[in-house]
């Protein structure tokens, strides 16, 4: 959990970690932002960096699997993996 000293000398929080996305939540809530701001403008998804454009490439594959999980098609949630960039 990164912390960060407060003008005052408090020490706060600035993120958390969630286990079960692997990620910090600011990732996850400016993943899903991304996904927003791609969609209503392709000057938003002109402007990021490689690796989030390949993110947001992706984000139908990542529907897809987690259908495949929701529905038990392990095999299929494998394969549909196997197919995203490193």
């Amino acid at each position: 959990m990164p912390l960060a000293v407060q003008p005052d000398g408090t020490v706060r929080a600035t993120d958390i970690y969630v286990y079960a996305t692997g990620e910090f939540l600011s990732e996850t809530l400016r993943n899903g932002y991304l996904h927003v701001a791609a969609e209503s403008s392709k000057l938003v998804l002109a402007e990021l960096p490689q690796k989030q454009k390949e993110h947001v490439a992706n984000l139908p594959m990542f529907h897809e699997m987690l259908t495949h999980l929701e529905e038990g098609r392990h095999q299929q949630l494998l394969d549909a993996y196997k197919k995203l960039p490193a």
